[in-house]
């Protein structure tokens, strides 16, 4: 499966292409889009996971709300009203 994200700040000027990116695009300002070919889910998250700040899941849309759910159970963990 393919997943688009998003990289911002640092991480976008310092990102180097990784063997299963399918797609690196060049810096828009601040941001950088990336589209990888992924097989687990769990793996990929957890990559991403040191970088949640800056860092931005677009699609498919099953795996932008898994990480929304990791952030959130993260939010509910500390205690944080996210509301």
């Amino acid at each position: 499966m393919a997943v688009t994200f998003k990289l911002y700040g640092r991480l976008a000027f310092g990102y180097t292409v990784k063997p299963d990116d399918d797609f690196v695009g060049e810096l828009e300002g601040e941001s950088r889009q990336v589209i990888r070919k992924i097989f687990n889910t769990f793996w990929f998250l957890r990559d991403l996971a040191r970088y949640w700040e800056q860092c931005e899941v677009i699609e498919p849309k099953s795996v932008r709300d898994r990480a929304l759910e990791k952030i959130t159970q993260l939010a509910q963990r500390y205690h944080l009203d996210l509301q």
